[in-house]
């Protein structure tokens, strides 16, 4: 296969791919009216509208791509503000554009004006500029400005407006990954962490997107090549963890802080990752709460029982509404009594009770027999993976290390036994 063929399946690829996302996107949207099913399937279709440009760029149809040829760059332009509603649609399950959200897409379409201009040059003219052959001395001036305004979109604003989303991604994903930490007792399918790899992900494309151009055997081939394959996998990416994350996965935090604004006035601080907070911001944070201390007392005891009682961390799908529930108190004072007594969040206190639980099935004889997956799974951890990570962030040592030196070097304590949890 000669390398200009290959390079045109894969422009192919891109659109096709993108276009089968939207579709299937729109679809789960239609269906299950998930918010940020329909703003991912608009960022794909806006991928579909710029790549199908680059495709017929490599098939050559010169008298199509006349029509769609000044749409590409503010396309280009669309991708980053489409996906940054997405992500808050995430982040807020009552996100909606409307007012100043439809400002993210004003540069896009101040770039269309300017590149309209392109539909003055005529027919045949227009085709010489595709072709990137020397325009006629009529329209050299023009033809010169829709160029450079090309390399301008891409190297200046595209580059400006990736780093004004960086940080913005950045705010979102680390408040949000932090405040579901009061909610749910696991992250997998829930937290965006998988937005952190794609950033440094894209970043390392248009990095070496840029040193592809510095190679001078076969440049165009290369790159064109390079540009292909690196879209191909990101657009796989996005799909696929699109796919997987879960619906309106704070909608209950968002109630919780609702509730909580209108009864105390005081906005709730989200938790850091690790569940932790600062002496100095806590008594902030509950300062005008209705929760006494006796009540406070009350539901901890009552919590305690509940969680010996019926090992209810067990539960892979645990959250702090189910909890709630059982006890039949307000998931805001649950929480909030969470915090003051063990001085962590829903999450760290409940993978704490599944660790203390999986020590014992560690050291016991009975649970000689008993892999390092299957423990994981009876005490409640949705992966292995999980479970390591969460075992050697509270002990110190991984699973393995702490079975192989139980009963030499350790004294280990039933869940059952650590009055500080249950």
């Amino acid at each position: 296969m000669q390398p200009t063929s290959l390079a045109e399946i894969l422009a192919i690829i891109v659109v096709w791919q993108a276009l089968i996302f939207a579709v299937l996107f729109m679809g789960l949207y239609i269906q299950t009216k998930d918010i940020p099913k329909k703003f991912i399937a608009c960022f794909m279709l806006v991928n579909v509208g710029y790549f199908g440009v680059n495709w017929l760029v490599f098939f050559g149809h010169l008298q199509v791509l006349w029509y769609v040829y000044p749409f590409a760059t503010p396309l280009l332009l669309c991708n980053l503000p489409v996906f940054y509603w997405y992500i808050r649609s995430l982040s807020d399950p009552n996100f909606r554009v409307s007012g100043k959200q439809w400002l993210h897409l004003l540069p896009a379409l101040i770039l269309l004006v300017p590149q309209l201009s392109f539909f003055m040059v005529g027919d045949y003219h227009a085709t010489e500029l595709l072709e990137k052959s020397i325009i006629s001395r009529n329209y050299s001036i023009l033809g010169t400005f829709l160029t450079n305004l090309d390399h301008v979109t891409f190297y200046i604003l595209f580059t400006g407006q990736f780093a004004f989303y960086y940080l913005k991604y950045r705010k979102i994903i680390s408040s949000y990954n932090a405040r579901i930490g009061n909610v749910y007792s696991y992250t997998e399918n829930i937290n965006l962490k998988w937005l952190r790899k794609l950033k440094i992900g894209i970043l390392l494309f248009f990095i070496g997107h840029e040193l592809s151009h510095s190679i001078e055997i076969n440049i165009n081939m290369f790159s064109s090549l390079y540009f292909s394959i690196g879209m191909i996998g990101i657009l796989f990416y996005i799909g696929y963890h699109g796919l997987l994350q879960g619906k309106g996965v704070i909608a209950l935090y968002s109630r919780e802080q609702k509730d909580a604004e209108e009864d105390t006035g005081v906005i709730l601080s989200p938790a850091s990752a690790d569940g932790k907070r600062s002496e100095n911001t806590e008594p902030q944070r509950y300062k005008k709460s209705a929760l006494k201390s006796d009540m406070r007392s009350s539901i901890i005891d009552n919590l305690k029982r509940l969680m010996k009682e019926d090992e209810l961390f067990s539960d892979t799908k645990l959250s702090i509404d189910d909890v709630a529930r059982r006890l039949g108190v307000n998931s805001k004072y649950l929480s909030q009594s969470i915090n003051e007594e063990f001085n962590c969040n829903f999450y760290n206190y409940v993978n704490e009770l599944r660790v203390e639980r999986a020590k014992v099935f560690l050291v016991a004889g009975p649970h000689d027999h008993f892999s390092i997956e299957g423990i994981s799974n009876q005490v409640g951890f949705q992966s292995k993976s999980s479970f390591y990570s969460a075992f050697k962030r509270i002990t110190g040592l991984t699973p393995t290390a702490f079975r192989a030196k139980a009963g030499e070097k350790l004294d280990v304590k039933s869940v059952f036994q650590d009055e500080q949890l249950v």
